[in-house]
C-alpha cells in the first residue's frame, strides 16, 4: 500500500504545476468562451489518473520524483505489520547523553539503540501516511454516497410534471440527480417563467454531460483529497461547469431575457453549501460572478478563441508530459565515451589526439542494457608550433546500445545513411519526439566541435594533463592573480599556468599549463591582458627583467610569436584591501583572498580559496556592493570534493572518517550556514530536515579542516 500512495502522491505534487498554470490561463483568458475554460480542467483529471505519461521535449516539468520509492524502503526484507510500526516506534526511543570532553568538543553517548535494522523512519512516515490516504478516501467516498442517497430519500416523493422533469416540496432549489437515467428536480413553488429558464440551464447541463463529469472530478479529489491544490481545481471546475451552462443557454438571449434569467438565477441562489459529488444544482456556486457574467456576455472574437485553444495546447504539451530522460550513471557514461572513441579509430588516430562530444536526446534503460540517441562529434587533432590543426572527424547522430552486464561490457552502434538515406534511416530508428534534433543536427555542429577543440586545446596545452589534474594540485605560494576581467572572461596566472575562464558558460575554455610554457621558453609567466582582454601576453620572467616572447589570442584560442616588448595597451586591476578591506574580510572570514580586484558595474570581482590552499577550491567572486550579495564560481567544479548530503549520514557509524578530508567551507557550501552562532568555525552543527538528528563537527582553527564529526538526537531525553 505504501507504493501505491507514493505513486499518488508523487502524481499529485506533479499535477500541483498544472493546477497553478489552469488557475493562471482562467485569469488571462478572462473573456474566453467558458466552455474552452473546462478544458484544462479534464487535462488536470488525466494528470491526476493516468499512472503513466508521455515524454516530451515540451515539458517543464522536473524531472524525475520528489519523492523516490528507495528512500522509504527497509533495508532488510523483514515487512513489519502497522501494528509492529507503532509497538517498535513506542518502545523504541533513539535516546543521546549529550556532553563536552575536556577540549571542549561535543561528544554524546547512545543510551538506547534500536535492535532491529530494519525499521527506516520514512518507512514509519509513508506506512501512517497510507493508513491516513485510505481512511481519508474511505470517508470522501463515503460522503458522496451518503449525500447520494438522502437526496433519493428527499426526491421520493416527487411528481412527474413532464419528461424528465420532477416537482419536489421538499428542496429549496433546482438540480440534477442520477448518472444513467438522471432527472431535473425542482421546487414546486415554481413559476412557469423561473422553470422555463431553469429547465434551459439543467438541460445544457445534460446536453455537456455535466452529471458525468462533476461525479468523476469528486472521485478523483476523494483519491487526492490530501492536496489543497486539488480542492481548489475542484471548486473552479465546479464554477466553470455552472459558467459554461448559462454561456451556452444566454448567447441568443435579448438583453431582457438575460435579465430575466439573472433574477431567477438570484432567487434559486443557496446561501452556502459544502463541497460534494451531486447534485448539480441551478444556483449552487458563484451566483454573484455568473449574474456578472451572464449581463455583461458579449460574443467572444476569433482571436481569444484561438488563442484559448492554443493555451490549452499548451498546457497539455509543458505539463501534461514528462521530460525525456537524457541521464546515465557515471560507469555508463565512461562506457559509451569509450564506445563512441573506438568506433572512430582510424588508421592514422595513433598520431593524434582523439576525442568526442556527444548530447544525449534519449536514454533508455532496461535492466542492465541502455539504449542511448545522442549526437556524436569525433575529431582527431595534430599539433605543430603552437597550432592545433583537425586532421579527422564525423558528425552524426547514433543510437548506442549498451550492455552492462557481467565482466565484459558489449555494445551495439547504429549510424545513419548516407544521402537519400540519411532522414529515412533516422525516422526509422529515432522515436518521433527526436526526429528534428537527430536530422537538423548542423544546427549543434558549432556548438559541439568548440567542446573537442576545448579538448585538444587542454590536451596539447597541458602535456596530456587534464582540467581535473590540475584541480587536484596546491595552490603554491600565492593565490592565481586577476589578468583581466569584465562581465563575460575572467583570466588568471597561478602556479598552474594561466587559464581563461567563461563567465556565461561557467567554465574554463583555454588552460596553458607551466610544463607547455616551458616548452615555449616560458619558465616564470607574468601575463598582460590588452584593455579589452582580447590579447595576452606572455613574458618570461628573467630575474633582470620581462621578455614577451608570446601573444595569446583569446577569442581564436591560438598562440603566435611576438616581440614587440612591453604591450602599451594594458588592462589595469585595483587593490582590493585598500579600498574594501572590511567589507571583504567580514564575508570572506573563512577564505584567503587575493589582493587584486576589478570592479564591474557596482560590483567587485576578486579571488579566493580555502585555507587548506587547495586549488579545487579556487573561486572566482562578484560581490555586488549596493546589496552586498555575493554570486561564487568554482573554477574547477570537476575536481571540487562533493559533500554528501545530510540525510545520507543517518545511521553512518563512523562520521568523522566519512567527513575526512572536507573543510568548513566546503560543508557550508553543501549544507548551508550552520545553525546557533555561524562565526563559530571551529565547532558546528548542522540539522538534518525532517528529522530529529543533528550533526556536530569540530574543524582545525586554522586551515578548517574537519577534525571530529558525530550525530545526534535533536530533542535528547533529560536526566536526572
Amino acid at each position: 500500500m505504501e507504493n501505491v500512495f507514493l505513486k499518488l502522491l508523487n502524481m499529485s505534487i506533479s499535477a500541483c504545476w498544472l493546477v497553478l498554470a489552469v488557475v493562471v490561463i482562467r485569469l488571462l483568458l478572462k473573456n474566453a468562451p467558458k466552455f474552452i475554460r473546462c478544458i484544462p480542467w479534464a487535462i488536470v483529471g488525466l494528470k491526476l489518473i493516468c499512472p503513466f505519461s508521455f515524454e516530451s521535449v515540451f515539458s517543464v516539468l522536473p524531472k524525475g520524483e520528489l519523492i523516490p520509492e528507495h528512500v522509504v524502503q527497509s533495508n532488510s526484507s523483514f515487512e513489519p505489520t502497522l501494528s509492529e510500526v507503532f509497538e517498535y516506534a513506542q518502545n523504541n526511543p533513539v535516546v543521546y547523553d549529550i556532553g563536552l570532553d575536556q577540549n571542549g568538543s561535543i561528544t554524546f553517548t547512545e543510551f538506547t539503540a534500536p535492535d532491529s535494522d530494519y525499521l527506516n523512519p520514512l518507512l514509519i512516515l509513508s506506512t501512517i501516511a497510507s493508513v491516513a490516504w485510505l481512511v481519508g478516501l474511505m470517508v470522501m467516498l463515503a460522503y458522496g454516497i451518503i449525500s447520494y442517497l438522502k437526496l433519493r430519500k428527499k426526491t421520493a416523493a416527487s411528481l412527474n410534471l413532464r419528461d424528465n422533469i420532477w416537482l419536489c416540496d421538499d428542496i429549496q432549489s433546482p438540480f440534477i440527480l442520477g448518472l444513467i437515467r438522471p432527472r431535473i428536480f425542482v421546487p414546486s413553488y415554481m413559476s412557469e417563467e423561473q422553470l422555463s429558464c431553469v429547465e434551459a440551464h439543467e438541460r445544457a447541463h445534460l446536453e455537456r454531460r455535466d452529471h458525468w463529469w462533476k461525479p468523476l472530478g469528486y472521485a478523483v479529489l476523494a483519491v487526492h483529497w490530501f492536496n489543497p491544490a486539488i480542492w481548489l481545481a475542484y471548486i473552479l471546475l465546479c464554477r466553470d461547469i455552472e459558467l459554461a451552462c448559462d454561456e451556452k443557454v444566454i448567447k441568443s438571449m435579448s438583453m431582457g431575457d438575460k435579465k430575466d434569467y439573472s433574477r431567477v438565477l438570484l432567487s434559486c441562489s443557496i446561501p452556502h453549501r459544502s463541497i460534494s459529488a451531486c447534485p448539480l444544482a441551478f444556483g449552487e456556486v458563484g451566483v454573484k460572478e455568473r449574474v456578472k457574467t451572464v449581463l455583461n456576455y458579449k460574443k467572444p472574437a476569433l482571436w481569444i478563441i484561438i488563442a484559448a485553444v492554443v493555451a490549452c495546447i499548451v498546457a497539455a504539451l509543458c505539463f501534461l508530459t514528462e521530460p525525456i530522460d537524457t541521464k546515465i550513471d557515471k560507469e555508463t557514461e565512461a562506457y559509451l565515451h569509450t564506445v563512441i572513441l573506438e568506433q572512430g579509430r582510424s588508421e592514422h588516430t595513433e598520431q593524434y589526439f582523439p576525442c568526442e562530444d556527444h548530447i544525449i536526446l534519449k536514454a533508455e534503460k532496461e535492466g542492465a542494457v541502455t539504449t542511448v540517441y545522442a549526437l556524436v562529434r569525433y575529431a582527431e587533432y595534430s599539433y605543430t608550433d603552437g597550432i592545433i590543426k583537425e586532421e579527422s572527424g564525423f558528425h552524426c547522430p547514433a543510437v548506442i546500445t549498451l550492455d552492462m552486464e557481467g565482466y565484459g561490457y558489449s555494445s551495439n552502434c547504429w549510424w545513419p545513411g548516407d544521402g537519400s538515406e540519411y532522414a529515412p534511416s533516422i525516422r526509422e530508428h529515432f522515436p518521433r519526439s527526436l526526429w528534428s534534433k537527430a536530422i537538423n543536427i548542423h544546427k549543434y555542429s558549432d556548438e559541439q566541435s568548440a567542446r573537442c577543440r576545448l579538448q585538444a586545446e587542454q590536451y596539447y596545452m597541458l602535456g596530456g594533463a587534464a582540467e581535473t589534474d590540475i584541480g587536484q594540485m596546491n595552490i603554491g605560494a600565492q593565490l592565481p592573480t586577476i589578468v583581466f576581467a569584465d562581465r563575460h572572461t575572467v583570466i588568471l596566472n597561478g602556479t598552474f599556468g594561466l587559464l581563461v575562464y567563461d563567465t556565461d558558460a561557467n567554465a574554463i575554455v583555454h588552460l596553458i599549463s607551466y610544463e607547455k610554457l616551458g616548452t615555449i621558453g616560458i619558465d616564470i609567466l607574468e601575463a598582460i591582458a590588452s584593455s579589452d582582454g582580447s590579447l595576452v601576453y606572455l613574458a618570461n620572467h628573467t630575474g633582470t627583467g620581462l621578455e614577451f616572447t608570446r601573444v595569446l589570442d583569446v577569442k581564436n584560442l591560438t598562440i603566435s610569436e611576438y616581440s614587440g616588448g612591453v604591450p602599451k595597451d594594458r588592462f589595469v586591476t585595483e587593490d582590493l584591501f585598500s579600498k574594501y578591506g572590511g567589507l571583504i574580510e567580514a564575508k570572506n572570514r573563512t577564505y584567503i583572498v587575493n589582493g587584486s580586484a576589478v570592479t564591474i558595474d557596482g560590483s567587485i570581482l576578486y579571488v579566493r580559496a580555502d585555507r587548506d590552499w587547495s586549488m579545487s577550491s579556487l573561486q572566482i567572486v562578484w560581490h555586488n556592493l549596493s546589496t552586498d550579495e555575493m554570486t561564487v564560481r568554482d573554477v574547477f567544479p570537476e575536481s571540487k570534493r562533493v559533500v554528501p548530503s545530510l540525510d545520507s549520514f543517518i545511521g553512518e557509524e563512523n562520521l568523522s572518517k566519512k567527513l575526512e578530508g572536507y573543510t568548513f567551507n566546503d560543508l557550508v557550501a553543501a549544507w548551508g550556514e550552520p545553525i546557533g552562532d555561524g562565526s563559530i568555525t571551529t565547532n558546528a552543527a548542522w540539522s538534518i530536515e525532517n528529522t530529529d538528528y543533528i550533526i556536530y563537527v569540530s574543524f582545525e582553527e586554522g586551515n578548517g579542516a574537519v577534525v571530529s564529526a558525530q550525530m545526534a538526537s535533536r530533542t535528547p531525553l533529560l536526566q536526572d
